[in-house]
């Protein structure tokens, strides 16, 4: 056979394989090779192919005739004819986003894959799987895509974010320049950027501010002028998130920016270390030096577990909630389940996470117009970090259970499962798995850990959702109630270290018609002397309170002595019923919309982060939370201006309640509250049983307790 004879047949194979594509839609029209480019059918599938299965199981069954003749004849090698194979083709998917305008001197399969990992993370996390995990294969699952396709966003967000800034000093240079040209005629030769975005390759010296435009074309993920550099994921537990965000994430970056900084930080330290060292094994590894192993090495001088860095300027450090963090930067920090779910329960430990991350990790980022934080966690509680985290934080949630009314949606992704109850990852967590899950971690901790919701959505008694916020703008005149409490819960002498002990709690309600607005409350693991103190002033705070009610019972008693002599209005409450029985009574007050609390955004209010912080999840974890004082304090208040107000009192008509005849001075218990709330109870404090249709009272008349508006 001759030469020209061989050229035909090769060009004939092409043909066939180009016709195949089409005819499978792989192409958008049928194609004929041009007789002067006959091999140009590689700019076809990488330019114009939106999928490339077919291609890809090509090019990765290296003993394919056509792929070895296509090879050969690149490189201007003419094959012999050889009788084909039939070829194995695997079942293989190949990511959505293909790089475009790559030039391929030859049609080498290491090359193409090579640049396919480092244009995708996806692809690049299929690729080094056998790498991290040998003896355990990849199972897909619609969550790890969602994870690296937002991580992958974080990452260009910050390529825009520099490319912004290197433009800003560009322009500031430019200015400088012409200052300088002006008065010296002298001219500044300045890189601007010290890199190109587009192909992640080191430049000597780029002058010119029109590279942002190329640069921001490059970018195929992310909106125009939208950036992810807060994100947030919740995911359930074994689904990888370590993995990807910790061990796979900086050692994909590395492959195109290799000077990038990451700092690691999760609740234990041999966590932290355990994936330090895989990420450490995959970056050494054969695989990844033979792809990338010109891009950078890893220094000699500093290649511990802890942190290693490399020869282009980045490291990656890594350390846990109790160790080193000050003195060190970055340009990614990466928080891996900083909550201990063994302690999730324990507020001072919640708090101690909090503080950590807002005051101290939020600070250690390299430059704050560019640096990315992301948290990836199991929930574990309303109070957990990602439960605390403020409003420019991207929140990717994850259910294992998909809930349509919950539906994930961010600007770049929405959960695409459209089936109630539909699984994350059916492929490893089964209906069976999950069903075990369900019953070995009870309803409270599903909620938390696999639905990513520490509320459960059939288990707890209040959802957060029914109360009403209200700013201190829209806070209503106290005088002007119909009626009104101060509900005092007392559990002082509690000798918890862990912030876990009961706690003092007294609570400011006032009904409006059929409307309660929760306007203040005090909290604290006070002793008596304390908690009688704090307690007072809070009735001076709001002076025109009806009455002070405290639970008669445990150490109410002696504070409703003592307090008497200070208080003229005390009421002794003595409850009926289990704590969630009078919780489940005030509960559809609450779903109908009737109660209001503080707006709890802390950023726009911070004298209201307390109801953020620890009244809502209190309330909406009950009665799983670890505290209910704050439910306890908030059933006994609207239960007793509820039910007063039921016992023919007009206070919902507008009229006055009626005074006791015997006290026109206010000393009766009925002229004394319902008149300026000052007077003295006089005949005792009256005691009410909650829960029951009528009270017993000593010295109450209609229209007395809480009757009728000032």
């Amino acid at each position: 056979m001759t030469a020209a004879e061989r050229i035909a047949r090769l060009e004939a194979k092409t043909q066939q394989l180009l016709d195949e594509m089409t005819s499978h839609g792989y192409l958008p029209e049928a194609y004929t090779l041009d007789p002067d480019k006959p091999f140009d059918v590689r700019r076809m599938l990488y330019d114009q192919s939106p999928e490339m299965l077919e291609v890809e199981a090509r090019y990765r069954n290296a003993d394919d005739p056509l792929v070895l003749e296509l090879q050969m004849a690149l490189s201007g090698q003419i094959p012999e004819p050889e009788k084909p194979e039939e070829p194995v083709t695997p079942e293989l998917t190949l990511s959505p986003f293909i790089p475009t305008g790559h030039d391929l001197d030859t049609l080498d399969v290491q090359q193409v894959f090579t640049q396919l990992a480092e244009s995708d993370f996806r692809e690049f996390i299929r690729q080094a799987w056998h790498i991290i995990e040998p003896a355990s294969p990849l199972v897909e699952g619609l969550h790890i895509d969602a994870v690296a396709l937002h991580l992958q966003a974080v990452y260009e967000s910050w390529i825009k974010s520099n490319a912004r800034i290197e433009v800003l000093h560009a322009q500031q240079r430019a200015a400088q320049e012409a200052d300088q040209i002006n008065k010296y005629g002298i001219s500044l030769e300045t890189p601007v950027f010290k890199f190109d975005p587009k192909t992640g390759k080191p430049l000597d010296s780029i002058t010119s501010p029109e590279l942002f435009s190329a640069c921001l074309s490059s970018l195929y993920i992310l909106p125009e002028n939208t950036l992810i550099r807060d994100l947030s994921i919740s995911i359930p537990p074994r689904h990888g998130k370590s993995t990807i965000a910790c061990v796979l994430f900086p050692a994909w970056v590395w492959t195109r920016h290799p000077g990038a900084k990451f700092m690691t930080v999760a609740y234990a330290h041999a966590l932290t270390i355990r994936d330090s060292v895989r990420c450490r094994r995959l970056i050494e590894s054969p695989w990844y030096q033979e792809r990338w192993g010109a891009v950078y090495q890893l220094t000699g001088d500093q290649n511990t577990k802890i942190r290693f860095d490399n020869t282009k300027g980045g490291f990656r450090f890594s350390t846990s909630l109790n160790g080193t963090i000050i003195g060190d930067g970055a340009d990614f920090i990466i928080c891996d389940d900083l909550n201990d779910l063994g302690k999730i329960h324990s507020l001072k430990d919640r708090l101690k996470v909090q503080q950590k991350h807002s005051e101290v990790l939020s600070t250690r980022l390299n430059n704050p117009q560019s640096g990315c934080n992301i948290v990836i966690a199991q929930r574990g509680h309303c109070g957990d970090l990602i439960g605390g985290l403020r409003d420019s934080y991207i929140h990717l949630k994850l259910p294992g259970e998909f809930e349509p009314e919950n539906r994930c949606s961010t600007v770049i992704w929405t959960d695409p499962r459209t089936e109630k109850d539909q699984l994350l990852w059916p492929d490893r967590f089964n209906r069976e798995e999950m069903d075990k899950l369900r019953i070995s971690l009870g309803g409270y901790a599903f909620a938390a850990q696999i639905q990513q919701n520490p509320i459960p959505s059939d288990g707890g008694v209040f959802n957060p959702d029914w109360f009403i916020y209200y700013t201190p703008s829209q806070q209503p005149d106290y005088t002007t109630a119909t009626s009104s409490i101060i509900s005092v819960d007392m559990n002082f002498g509690s000798t918890a270290t862990d912030g876990s002990g009961s706690y003092v709690v007294a609570q400011v309600w006032c009904r409006f018609g059929t409307d309660y607005y929760l306007m203040d409350q005090i909290r604290g693991q006070w002793e008596y002397v304390e908690a009688r103190k704090r307690i007072r002033a809070l009735w001076d705070k709001w002076p025109k309170i009806y009455c002070v009610g405290v639970e008669d019972k445990a150490n109410g008693p002696a504070l409703i002595s003592d307090l008497k002599k200070e208080i003229p209005c005390v009421v002794a409450i003595t409850p009926k019923g289990s704590k969630e029985a009078r919780a489940r009574s005030i509960a559809p007050m609450c779903e109908a919309r009737k109660v209001y609390i503080p707006d709890p955004n802390a950023k726009k209010y911070p004298q209201n982060n307390w109801v953020g912080l620890y009244f809502l999840p209190e309330v909406g974890a009950f009665p799983k939370a670890q505290n209910d004082d704050q439910v306890d304090s908030m059933s006994q208040g609207l239960n007793k201006i509820r039910q007063v107000m039921a016992y023919g009192s007009s206070g919902d008509d507008g009229q006055d309640g009626k005074q006791d005849s015997d006290s026109e001075d206010g000393s009766g218990i009925g002229g004394g509250l319902s008149g300026t709330g000052r007077g003295s109870l006089g005949m005792g404090p009256s005691r009410f049983n909650q829960d029951e249709d009528e009270s017993e009272e000593v010295g109450l008349r209609s229209g007395g307790l809480f009757g009728g508006r000032r």
